[in-house]
């Protein structure tokens, strides 16, 4: 096993484990239900990362790239709801805008507008060979994470700024 292999089986069983325990504590808490959405999330594409690059057989490892691409799409929109929930504050319509997107993506990553297959030839283990719609992704990714970073870094200097 390689070490993307051992550090995503890792990461399975640490975000199961932790947003197994959040939601246990408090069942009720939109925190605890965020932070769950988050991690499974998290914890699928950490298994799929497994099954793509641990695998010699091409036909399981698309299926681990499948697998991938449909969890990391909804990584970012989860984790801009669960930092919301975090600081109490709720942005519905961009919520919706966003799993709608995160649901876009996952639809189009099973065609060859988002990924033309897979390759071993990079990496010497199984890797995407991205399709010309794959950028849409990475655009998605960076304005939900930087989004998210933005309402706690709000929240922390608004919290903060009596102590100055």
């Amino acid at each position: 096993m390689n070490l993307f292999g051992i550090s995503s089986v890792l990461l399975f069983f640490a975000s199961i484990g932790f947003g197994i325990s959040l939601y246990e504590s408090d069942k009720k808490s939109p925190v605890s239900k965020s932070w769950l959405l988050a991690s499974f999330s998290i914890a699928f594409w950490g298994l799929g990362l497994f099954i793509l690059t641990s695998n010699t057989n091409k036909d399981i490892a698309i299926w681990g790239e499948h697998l991938i691409d449909v969890s990391s799409a909804f990584i970012p929109i989860a984790y801009f709801i669960f930092a919301q929930k975090l600081v109490g504050t709720d942005y519905k319509k961009i919520n919706k805008f966003g799993l709608t997107v995160a649901c876009g993506i996952a639809i189009l990553s099973f065609t060859s507008l988002y990924k033309i297959g897979i390759s071993d030839e990079k990496f010497g283990f199984f890797w995407i060979e991205p399709g010309p719609y794959y950028f849409i992704f990475p655009v998605y990714f960076v304005i939900f994470i930087v989004g998210a970073i933005l309402i706690l870094v709000k929240k922390y200097t608004h919290t903060n700024s009596h102590l100055k």
